[in-house]
């Protein structure tokens, strides 16, 4: 007869059931401490704080740049999406297959998407490719029938990383307010 660990005489013994969760807490909690042993100090003290369920000290980077993945893998979340520098950092090729992903269901939904893209002239040089990468994404996105998804896109001259922001927030101010 199959018996799990805490069950006895087919019944659940609350004290085995006890024992067995602490026994898995606590071999989970040794490879959690063995991973942070081997993690440098600096993501090791942002991990510390996000798996406090904070977001304290969050750079904006990490934040905004999920709005590209909601785009593509909760289309149902928003109308409107903004993603623009510095939050355009991604890897190219998980998002593109969430770009597939998204593509092959666009027809099937009802909805109407807006998304503007921007990146700056000081970026280009950036060893990522963002600004290639988000010129590419907007390439290939402008194809689609603008009633499914109305894509723009803008490079802010003479802008870098951190200047862009207050052009950034009036660009998308303006968007969401001519869409």
């Amino acid at each position: 007869m199959d018996r799990t660990k805490s069950q006895k005489n087919g019944r659940l013994d609350s004290q085995r059931l006890l024992l067995t969760g602490i026994a898995i807490a606590s071999g989970l909690s040794a490879v959690t401490v063995f991973i942070t042993l081997k993690m440098n100090a600096k993501d090791f003290e942002m991990a510390a704080v996000w798996v406090s369920g904070s977001i304290y000290n969050a750079n904006w980077k990490y934040i905004i740049s999920m709005l590209l993945w909601l785009l593509f893998t909760q289309p149902q979340t928003y109308q409107t999406y903004i993603a623009g520098s510095p939050s355009i950092h991604w890897n190219k090729v998980i998002l593109k297959e969430q770009e597939d992903q998204y593509l092959a269901n666009l027809s099937a939904t009802q909805l109407n998407h807006k998304l503007l893209m921007t990146t700056t002239e000081l970026e280009r040089e950036h060893p990522s490719n963002m600004s290639e990468n988000a010129r590419e994404l907007y390439e290939r996105l402008a194809l689609l029938p603008r009633e499914k998804l109305h894509v723009d896109y803008y490079v802010f001259e003479g802008e870098g990383h951190v200047s862009v922001l207050p052009a950034l927030v009036s660009s998308a101010v303006r968007f969401l307010r001519r869409t």
